[in-house]
C-alpha cells in the first residue's frame, strides 16, 4: 500500500483502526505515517478507541500508556497453602498435593489430578490454621468457582469440589483468599468484585470501582478481633484503594497514592505488596499485626520510607489502614510478586527471584545458607520469634529460569521454564529439591 497517496486525515484513520504490528510496520517505512506515530493526540484517540478509557496516567505519554495497555487480571498456575498446594498444567488440568491435616507436615509426593467439567484458569490455596480450615479454590474457563475444604482437619484430593454461587451477571475470573479467618473475594469479568466468608449466611458484599473502571486484583487483610469487611483493590488504570463496609453498612473507599500506576497486588497474614508498571515493589504491613510485633514490619520494609498515610475514618478503621508504605531497594525491575507469612518474593525478567523477610521453616533459604548470611550480617534474628529474617533482598537462582513462585505458610514452590515444580522449606529441604 502506497501511503503517500492518502490525505493525512485518511491515513490517520487507517492507522487508528490498524493493529499494533501494522502500525509499527507503517511507521518504519513511511515518513508520513511516522509523523502520525509521533503525534500524542493519535495515541490518545487510539487508547480511547481500543480500551474504552480516557484517563491519562501521570508521567506517561499517551503512546507509552497505549503500549502498556490497561492493567489486566493476572492469574498464577501455582499456589502454596499450609501443608498443601495446587497447580494447573498447560492443558488446564488442576492438581493438588500434600497433607491436608493442619497437624501434619508437607510431604514430597506426586500431585493428584482433580476431575473438572471445564479447564481451570486460576487456582488459590489458603493457609489454614489450628483455628481455621484447609482451603483450595479453582476458577474454570466457564466462569465458575469451586473449592475444596471447609473441614478443619481434612482436605483430600478425592474430595468433590464445592461450587460457590454469587449474585452476579458475569463470569468469575479470579479468586483471592484471606489466610487467617476464612474470608475470600472473587473478581468478575465485568469489573465488579464480591467479598464473602466461608459458610457464612450473610450475602456477599459488592465492591464496585468508580464509573468506567474495573477491579483487576484484590488483597484481603486480616482484620483480627474487629471482624470487619475490607480489602485493598486494584483497578484497570493502576490505582489502589482501601475498601471497607462502615458500621452503618455504607461502602467506602480511600485511594492510596503510589508514585506510579500499580499492576499487581499480593497479600498475606502480615505483609501486603504492590508491583508498579515500572517494576518497583512497595510493601506495607497490616496494622493489626504491627501492634503485636513491630519487628516484622521493620525487617520487611527495605531501605527507605516511601510515604506516611494519616487517614482518620473513625469506626476503629483508622489503625487498620497503612500508615507507612515502603519502596524496596532492588537492583532490577520486577515481573511478578508473591507474599507469604512475613516474607516477600519478587521474580525478575531473567528468571531469578529476590526474597526477603522471615525465614521460619527455612521457606526462603536452607539452614546452611542462613547460617552464612547471619554471620555476614545480611540476616538478623527476630528476637520475639527466635527465627531469622533476610533484611537485604537476596537473589536466588535455580537450575532453570523461574516462571512463577508462591510463598506458602511453611514452604515455597516455584515453577521453572523446564516444567519442573521446585519445592523447599519445612526445615528439611534445600531449594534444589523438586517434585
Amino acid at each position: 500500500m502506497n501511503l503517500g497517496n492518502f490525505p493525512y486525515e485518511v491515513l490517520f484513520d487507517i492507522l487508528l483502526n490498524a493493529d499494533s504490528k501494522t502500525i509499527a510496520s507503517y511507521c518504519q517505512t513511511s515518513e508520513r505515517a511516522s509523523r502520525i506515530c509521533r503525534d500524542q493526540s493519535f495515541w490518545k484517540r487510539k487508547y480511547r478507541k481500543d480500551y474504552g478509557l480516557e484517563n491519562q496516567i501521570k508521567g506517561l505519554t499517551w503512546q507509552k500508556q497505549y503500549q502498556l495497555g490497561p492493567i489486566k487480571v493476572t492469574n498464577t498456575s501455582i499456589s502454596a497453602g499450609n501443608r498443601y498446594y495446587g497447580i494447573i498444567d498447560e492443558r488446564g488440568d488442576s492438581y493438588i498435593a500434600g497433607h491436608f491435616s493442619v497437624i501434619r507436615y508437607m510431604p514430597s509426593e506426586t500431585p493428584t489430578r482433580v476431575e473438572m467439567e471445564s479447564k481451570v484458569i486460576s487456582i488459590t490455596a489458603g493457609y489454614g490454621t489450628m483455628h481455621d480450615f484447609p482451603f483450595i479454590g479453582a476458577i474454570t474457563a466457564d466462569g465458575e468457582v469451586y473449592v475444596w475444604g471447609g473441614d478443619r482437619y481434612q482436605l483430600a484430593p478425592t474430595t468433590k469440589p464445592y461450587k460457590l454461587k454469587f449474585p452476579r451477571s458475569g463470569k468469575i475470573i479470579k479468586m483471592v483468599r484471606n489466610n487467617v479467618d476464612g474470608r475470600y473475594g472473587v473478581i468478575m469479568d465485568n469489573g465488579l468484585a464480591y467479598l464473602a466468608k466461608w459458610k457464612s449466611k450473610k450475602e456477599p458484599v459488592l465492591v464496585q470501582p468508580d464509573l468506567g473502571r474495573k477491579i483487576v486484583d484484590l488483597v484481603i487483610p486480616d482484620s483480627g478481633q474487629y471482624n470487619k469487611i475490607m480489602c485493598f483493590f486494584l483497578d484497570n488504570v493502576g490505582s489502589v484503594y482501601f475498601f471497607y463496609l462502615s458500621e452503618k453498612g455504607e461502602r467506602k473507599q480511600i485511594k492510596l497514592n503510589f508514585p506510579d500506576p500499580i499492576r499487581q497486588l499480593s497479600g498475606s497474614v502480615n505483609v501486603n505488596a504492590a508491583l508498579s508498571i515500572k517494576g518497583d515493589v512497595y510493601i506495607w504491613s497490616n496494622m493489626n499485626w504491627i501492634d503485636i510485633n513491630k519487628t516484622i514490619d521493620y525487617n520487611l520494609r527495605g531501605t527507605k520510607e516511601l510515604s506516611i498515610f494519616n487517614f482518620k475514618v473513625g469506626e476503629y478503621w483508622d489503625h487498620l489502614i497503612p500508615r507507612e508504605i515502603y519502596k524496596t531497594d532492588l537492583p532490577v525491575p520486577i515481573e511478578s510478586i508473591s507474599t507469604g507469612f512475613g516474607d516477600v518474593a519478587a521474580v525478575t525478567k531473567n528468571g531469578t527471584v529476590y526474597v526477603w523477610g522471615s525465614n521460619t521453616d527455612y521457606r526462603l533459604i536452607s539452614k546452611s545458607e542462613e547460617e552464612k548470611l547471619l554471620a555476614s550480617g545480611q540476616m538478623i534474628i527476630l528476637f520475639q520469634h527466635g527465627s531469622a529474617a533476610i533484611h537485604i533482598p537476596l537473589e536466588i537462582k535455580l537450575k532453570s529460569k523461574i516462571k512463577s513462585i508462591s510463598l506458602g505458610n511453611i514452604f515455597t514452590i516455584a515453577l521453572t521454564e523446564d516444567g519442573v515444580m521446585n519445592y523447599w522449606g519445612n526445615t528439611i529441604m534445600e531449594p534444589e529439591d523438586t517434585i
